[in-house]
C-alpha cells in the first residue's frame, strides 16, 4: 500500500486529472455480526461546483445467527444514513466532513440470539473527517482513504449506552480496474483496516477498571465488485462480497462474516 501511493505521487506529474467528488465509490457495507450478512445501499452523488460535492447514502443491513443458520436475511441488523460534503484540494487531494445516523439491532450473545433487553437497538449519531489521496496508473485509479469517526451512542430513548463514545480511526485501498475502454464494465478492489478505543460510562469504567479501552486493531474488510455504469442514465450499479476479519473493542478473540453487497448510485 505505501508502496502504491509512493509510486502514485511519483507519477504525479503525467498523471490525468481524476473526476471530481469520489470517482463514483461504492457504498461499502457495515459491519452487522451473524456469520452472512446482506447489505443494500442506494447513493446519489451531486457536484455542487467545480471544487464541491454532495454525497447522499442509504444503506439496509439483515443477517444471520453468528453460528449454524446462514440465513442471510433472518435478523434485522443496519439503518445507515450518510451525508457527505467532499472538496477537492488538488487534482489528487480531496477531503471531507461528514455526518451519519446509525440504528444496529442488538441480539443476545447465546442461542437462540434474541433481541436484547430492555435496549433491541443501538442509536449512533457519528461526525467523520475524511481525507483521500487519488492517482491514476495505466488504465487503474487508486484511491487511499484516511478516516476518523467519533461515535456517539444512545440507547433507544437516546440515552447513554453503556460505552457512549468511540474513537476509530480506519484506512482504505481502493483500486478501480476498467474492463471496456467505454467504462461500463468494471472490478473494484477494496482493502480497509480499521482500528479503535471506547471512552466507558462510570458505571462501565468502575467495573473494568478503566476509563478507556485498550487501543488496538478492530477490523479488517476485504471486498470485490462488478461494476455496471450506464453514463446515459448517470448510474452505476455494485455488486460484491465482503470478508470481514472483526472483533469488538472489549474482545480478544475475532469473528469472521462473508458479506453480499449490492449498491445503486444516481450520479
Amino acid at each position: 500500500m505505501a508502496k502504491l501511493t509512493h509510486l502514485g505521487g511519483l507519477l504525479a506529474a503525467g498523471a490525468l486529472l481524476l473526476p471530481p467528488g469520489r470517482a463514483a465509490a461504492q457504498i461499502g457495507a457495515e459491519a452487522q455480526g451473524g456469520k452472512l450478512t446482506t447489505w443494500v445501499a442506494f447513493g446519489l452523488d451531486k457536484e455542487l461546483s467545480e471544487r464541491w460535492a454532495s454525497v447522499t447514502d442509504i444503506g439496509f443491513g439483515r443477517h444471520s445467527d453468528p453460528t449454524g443458520d446462514l440465513n442471510p436475511v433472518k435478523r434485522q441488523g443496519l439503518f445507515v444514513l450518510t451525508q457527505d460534503f467532499i472538496y477537492r484540494l488538488s487534482p489528487h487531494w480531496r477531503t471531507a466532513i461528514s455526518v451519519g445516523y446509525w440504528r444496529r439491532n442488538s441480539y443476545q450473545e447465546d442461542a437462540p440470539y434474541e433481541a436484547s433487553q430492555p435496549n433491541e437497538y443501538r442509536n449512533e449519531l457519528r461526525p467523520f473527517q475524511k481525507l483521500y489521496y487519488d492517482v491514476k496508473f495505466g488504465k487503474v485509479l487508486f484511491t487511499n482513504t484516511l478516516r476518523a469517526d467519533y461515535r456517539f451512542y444512545f440507547t433507544p430513548a437516546f440515552e447513554r449506552w453503556p460505552t457512549p463514545f468511540e474513537f476509530r480511526a480506519r484506512e482504505m485501498v481502493n483500486a478501480k480496474i476498467p474492463l471496456d475502454a467505454d467504462h461500463r464494465h468494471w472490478v473494484i478492489l477494496n482493502d480497509e483496516v480499521l482500528t479503535a478505543s471506547d471512552d466507558y460510562s462510570a458505571g462501565t469504567a468502575e467495573k473494568m477498571g478503566h476509563q478507556w479501552s485498550p487501543y488496538k486493531l478492530t477490523e479488517n474488510r476485504a471486498s470485490i465488485y462488478y461494476r455496471r455504469s450506464f453514463p446515459e442514465h448517470q448510474l452505476d450499479w455494485d455488486i460484491g462480497i465482503m470478508y470481514q476479519y472483526w472483533r469488538e473493542t472489549q474482545q480478544s478473540a475475532f469473528n469472521t462474516s462473508y458479506n453480499l453487497m449490492m449498491d445503486f448510485i444516481i450520479k
